[in-house]
């Protein structure tokens, strides 16, 4: 092997190596994200103690590769390496968030060694460091990132899914929280249209639409001269089945239905039916500007559900793909137009 040969091979597991980091760093805080709203004290601390794993990762991958010999004093503690991270970090760490997460280790180390309760605060704060923490890690290329769905874009290495990826970060940068949630919708559908097997069917439909629509088939064949009997056992058997519909396709995807009607509750999901090019556009309950921190968490959320998919070997490129992507390269670069949604009040969107 030639010396840059050599080079490369050594660059890549560099690479590699930072990769899964990040991938746990993700996991971590999409943990975390999972315990918020629910203020008892056993989640609260699951939470803070997954944020801070988290921002221990992100500290190292902003440092760098230091010496470490496990077990051994020489070993760097949580604000040694905060301070490392401080010196180099660009943009430079500011001293509000170098207060958090402080505060953050100061309230782990509580639960940890004192049997200490964490609060809900301790916990918000402790997740919001987090992701301003995030902010700060460079991705290959010196790239820097601009949210955790920026590193899953990365790691999946699925144009179709990533490039909506990358798109709900820019624009939730940039200000545009209603174009970062139809970001984030358009991730998640796509990554739902190439699971393998598929959760969705090939009509684009979800599970819960196709059952719905077998339903509404189904109860006309049987009341036809079948009597109020095979009505109501039709209601019957199709109510179970819608029931058990609601647990099945979230499930499939390993969150919660609860969790995942959350997320179609800040960015909406896009409409089943194309009525003008590439990308579809995205219905959601309201046209206003989803709340930054719901929009941060249903990002967060997605992320895991898409990194889990396609660490679970459960996501495939389609054939179609490279078209869609091309298409869709307009719009991303100015989105503008029907699938731009209707900007509120004269406004950009």
């Amino acid at each position: 092997m030639t010396t840059r040969a050599s080079s490369r091979a050594a660059s890549a597991a560099v690479q590699r190596r930072r990769l899964y980091r990040w991938v746990a760093a993700v996991g971590l805080l999409a943990a975390a994200e999972d315990q918020r709203g629910a203020d008892v004290p056993e989640t609260n601390a699951m939470g803070l103690l997954a944020a801070h794993a988290a921002c221990e990762a992100m500290l190292g991958l902003i440092v760098g590769v230091v010496p470490y010999t496990k077990g051994k004093s020489q070993d760097p503690y949580f604000p040694d390496l905060l301070e490392m991270a401080a010196e180099v970090a660009r943009p430079r760490i500011q001293i509000g968030l170098k207060s958090d997460l402080l505060l953050m280790h100061r309230a782990r180390n509580g639960f940890v060694h004192a049997g200490q309760t964490v609060d809900a605060t301790e916990l918000d704060r402790a997740v919001d460091a987090a992701h301003s923490l995030a902010e700060h890690v460079p991705l290959p290329g010196n790239r820097r990132l601009v949210g955790t769905a920026t590193v899953v874009a990365d790691v999946i290495d699925i144009e179709a899914i990533g490039m909506w990826l990358r798109h709900a970060d820019e624009m939730r940068q940039a200000g545009r929280l209603r174009l970062s949630a139809d970001g984030v919708a358009r991730a998640l559908d796509a990554a739902l249209d190439r699971t393998v097997p598929r959760v969705r069917t090939r009509t684009g439909l979800t599970m819960e639409q196709t059952v719905q629509q077998l339903r509404s088939v189904g109860g006309g064949r049987l009341s036809i001269g079948g009597g109020n009997a095979s009505v109501r056992e039709t209601r019957a058997v199709t109510s179970a089945i819608d029931s058990l519909t609601r647990w099945v396709y979230p499930m499939a995807l390993g969150t919660p239905p609860a969790t995942i009607a959350y997320v179609r509750s800040v960015v909406g999901e896009e409409a089943a039916v194309d009525v003008g090019g590439h990308p579809r556009p995205v219905t959601r309950p309201s046209d206003d500007d989803p709340p930054g921190a719901d929009l941060r968490r249903a990002s967060t959320i997605v992320s895991r559900i898409i990194l889990r998919l396609w660490a679970m070997g459960s996501l495939a490129a389609g054939r179609g793909d490279p078209e869609l992507v091309a298409l869709a390269q307009d719009f991303i670069a100015n989105p503008s137009g029907n699938a731009a949604g209707k900007p509120r009040d004269g406004g950009r969107s």
